[in-house]
């Protein structure tokens, strides 16, 4: 009797166990789970994929995420929300947790469409495009823009430079931000791929490409050099980004990194970008499984990857494909909305660049000509008439002492020139159009002349 009670216990304890798995197996054809810490809400379907220890979540609207289910709990779709308690006067109000990737704002009602487009066009050279960039995106937000649109078509630039563009771009919480690669050149690559992963939606006009991102630094002889430590980090902070605008990681590391690979996967009807060593465990595991079926082949080691707008679509990348304006307004849902362009940004940023390296250049060119005027004076470089019994100099030194104070004289308003260079090499406007090393290299020439100038004329025994 005893031994037929423990069995009883333990068959239905298995069989509760077995019921509360098949529940919750259905409820993940679209469930609602909350991140237990965060208080983050996602809504989708949990796949019965498991990658690295994770499940693969795919969420309602699009993109992949692989979570930890034990970080994660199930909403029901018949629970309350809970009402929050009424804090009193003594008892503060808690602080609401932030998601890890917030959704772009909701589109602006039908009576107060307001988009702003600013352009991006050409090589991303100009060292205050970030300040006109911001400029803009406060004007956008003085005139209550809904959605804000970068128009695209650049092969690229200084790393530095799309950084600061990014920080500008992702501090718009009070607008949806777009992506819209259309233009002469119809492409976005390298630092044009890099602030297209920064907004909230990217759109693409037929027959452009997007990708090839690897960073490289120019060396003194004008050759492109990788440094893979820079390259790591520049990867890491690609694939960051495309994971908080709900992009496929793996896309983004074949962007950056020609020695990865990305294929695309279907499970259970839906659609997984994943690498070529996961593809084939996949494989491995399901490969006799109708559920599970390989695509295709997206980006091959050694090789960069570029996608076309057609691909980029199709592995949802780029939300979708827009000719014209008035097509990309129509897929946005602002048809008959009020349009603003920052027709003023392209000019204002050739000619403050100009004005800025201008700047520059004519405090490097000062420092230049009283060099060479203190080189000239120099008293080591002049001729001298001297008693040659003696060795003395016949006109007791007066012209050596000349030479030697005009010398000094023109060194001093070297160091007036440098001190101005080292004051707008500092300045964040002006410190593009100066190195740090050529400035070390000025500063080295001058003291030099300088200290033994002054040695020589505290030293020198005059008749």
């Amino acid at each position: 009797m005893r031994t037929m009670t423990s069995r009883t216990i333990r068959l239905a304890t298995f069989l509760l166990a077995a019921a509360a798995l098949m529940t919750f197996a259905a409820a993940s054809d679209g469930i609602t789970l909350k991140h237990k810490k965060t208080g983050e809400v996602i809504q989708g379907t949990l796949l019965s994929q498991k990658i690295n220890n994770l499940r693969v979540f795919r969420i309602h609207g699009g993109g992949t995420r692989f979570i930890d289910l034990d970080e994660w709990k199930v909403i029901e779709a018949d629970e309350p929300a809970a009402k929050p308690d009424t804090p009193t006067p003594d008892t503060p109000t808690p602080a609401e947790p932030k998601p890890d990737a917030p959704a772009p704002p909701a589109p602006p009602a039908a009576a107060d469409k307001q988009v702003y487009i600013i352009t991006i066009s050409g090589p991303i050279l100009e060292h205050c495009l970030p300040e006109a960039i911001d400029r803009a995106l406060k004007e956008a937000k003085v005139r209550k823009a809904g959605v804000v649109v970068f128009r695209l078509d650049t092969p690229g630039g200084y790393v530095r430079i799309a950084d600061e563009i990014i920080q500008c771009i992702e501090g718009v919480d009070w607008a949806t931000t777009v992506s819209w690669v259309e233009g002469g050149e119809r492409q976005a690559l390298s630092a044009g791929a890099y602030i297209c992963l920064s907004t909230h939606k990217i759109f693409m006009a037929p027959g452009t490409t997007m990708g090839a991102a690897t960073p490289y630094h120019v060396t003194r002889d004008g050759s492109p050099e990788v440094d893979e430590k820079f390259r790591s980090a520049f990867r890491a902070k690609f694939r960051s980004l495309a994971e908080r605008r709900g992009h496929s990681p793996v896309i983004a590391d074949a962007m950056v990194d020609q020695s990865l690979s990305a294929v695309q996967v279907w499970l259970d009807g839906q659609q997984m970008i994943v690498t070529e060593d996961d593809a084939k465990r996949l494989t491995d595991e399901h490969g006799q499984d109708k559920r599970f079926k390989r695509g295709k082949i997206i980006a091959m080691e050694g090789k960069l990857l570029t996608l076309t707008s057609t691909e980029a679509v199709e592995f949802k990348v780029a939300c979708g494909i827009a000719a014209t304006q008035d097509e990309l307004l129509k897929q946005l849902g602002c048809d008959g909305a009020k349009v603003a362009t920052a027709h003023w940004l392209p000019p204002w940023v050739k000619e403050t660049d100009e004005k800025r390296s201008k700047t520059v250049e004519t405090q490097r060119t000062l420092f230049t000509h009283y060099f060479k005027q203190a080189v000239r004076e120099d008293p080591h470089a002049q001729t001298y008439y001297v008693s040659q019994s003696r060795r003395t100099f016949l006109d007791g030194g007066e012209s050596w002492r000349e030479h030697t104070d005009r010398c000094l004289a023109h060194l001093k308003k070297c160091a007036a020139a440098l001190t101005e260079l080292e004051k707008l090499s500092k300045d964040k406007r002006y410190g593009f159009a100066i190195s740090e090393e050529s400035l070390n290299e000025m500063k080295l020439d001058m003291e030099t002349t300088y200290k033994r100038l002054l040695s020589e004329r505290n030293t020198t025994r005059l008749p």
